[in-house]
């Protein structure tokens, strides 16, 4: 390309077209494609959508004259990477994980209906709402640094009722607990008619890395497997005399079992959204296999999300380009001052350097 033609508006806006069509459509679809499946030999599998710390951005910590545009470009990077980690996972069961709002502590009765109303339009939740468990945050209700406020929880359990979840048939008997590490709230969400050894506990805040009394809250349940949030990144936990630690990496698979025989297992779920400041955004997949009446085959991966950050900076680049491209050809329709009813008559011309020489 000649240097002259990265003077050209029409270039620069061709790039901006290419950009925004990477940015708003492509890069979603090119990390669906690359989303594995799982390949379950055992056909009463239960996929399960973990959603972990949206946090949508609120109307009082964000400046006035950018919070409109940031409010519609983190809603937008939300809805999208949803709807394909739906329509991949096409799941039983989907679970939010706490901190479904940035300001639910702060927010106005107004602002609040405002940022749960847009909750839902983002994550579809009309659509099926027996497959649907909203557990609550620090952020929604309190509790990282003060008290957990009944009356915001008793708000969130009107807005988000955590009892959507009736039955699914392949999961078979199994029960749903909630643990609010902040205060040691510990409350069945759903419990199964029938007669059940596997059990599910859900806890915003990692339980196996907080302080024993969270963890002896889940062995008073004899829970099976731990499902939580909070650090906005992933982590696989196994405890069997001692807890031990591994990295979730995108694109890995983990495998493992649970039960009432089987290791304590904690999955920690990343956050969906880019505002969270952390590199990797990303769903998680979860899918349980029945085996026995004891035992359950899980496995659980990652479904990446592009970075936004990136896109955003590119954008930048390319809008002073374009503006530094515009003034540049406007200043270059004359190179010097002329009288006024002399322009008038003669045409102003950029001259070239061999003109100049």
């Amino acid at each position: 390309m000649r240097v002259s033609s990265l003077k050209s508006p029409k270039v620069v806006l061709a790039v901006l077209i290419l950009a925004v069509l990477w940015n708003e459509w492509i890069s979603f679809y090119v990390n669906y494609v690359h989303w594995k499946p799982f390949h379950n030999e055992n056909l009463n599998c239960t996929n399960l959508l973990l959603v972990a710390d949206p946090q949508l951005i609120g109307y009082q910590n964000e400046p006035w004259w950018i919070g409109w545009l940031s409010r519609w470009d983190a809603d937008r990077y939300l809805q999208k990477g949803y709807a394909y980690a739906y329509a991949h996972t096409k799941p039983e069961l989907v679970l939010f994980l706490g901190d479904l709002l940035d300001e639910g502590l702060s927010a106005s009765v107004l602002e609040y209906q405002l940022a749960a109303t847009r909750f839902h339009q983002i994550f579809n939740t009309g659509v099926g709402p027996d497959k649907q468990i909203f557990i609550p945050g620090d952020n929604d209700v309190g509790g990282e640094y003060g008290w957990v406020i009944p009356e915001l929880v008793a708000k969130f359990d009107q807005i988000f009722p955590t009892t959507r979840y009736t039955s699914i048939p392949n999961l078979g008997p199994i029960d749903f607990h909630f643990l609010n590490v902040f205060n040691m709230e510990l409350r069945p969400i759903h419990l199964s008619t029938a007669p059940s050894t596997q059990r599910i506990l859900l806890s915003h805040m990692p339980v196996m890395k907080a302080w024993s009394n969270a963890l002896m809250k889940a062995t008073e349940i004899n829970a099976t497997l731990i499902l939580s949030a909070h650090d906005h990144t992933a982590h696989i936990y196994t405890m069997e005399y001692s807890w031990v630690e591994k990295v979730m990496l995108p694109g890995e698979l983990w495998t493992g079992y649970i039960g009432p025989n089987r290791r304590l297992v904690e999955i920690k779920t990343p956050t969906c959204s880019y505002r969270m400041g952390v590199p990797q955004m990303a769903y998680g997949h979860l899918s349980l296999c029945p085996l026995t009446t004891d035992t359950m085959a899980a496995s659980y991966q990652l479904l990446p999300l592009p970075g936004r950050y990136p896109q955003v900076f590119v954008y930048i680049i390319i809008l002073i380009w374009l503006l530094s491209t515009l003034l540049l050809n406007r200043f270059n329709k004359c190179d010097m001052p002329r009288l006024k009813h002399f322009r008038a008559q003669t045409p102003c011309q950029t001259k070239t350097l061999h003109d100049i020489l």
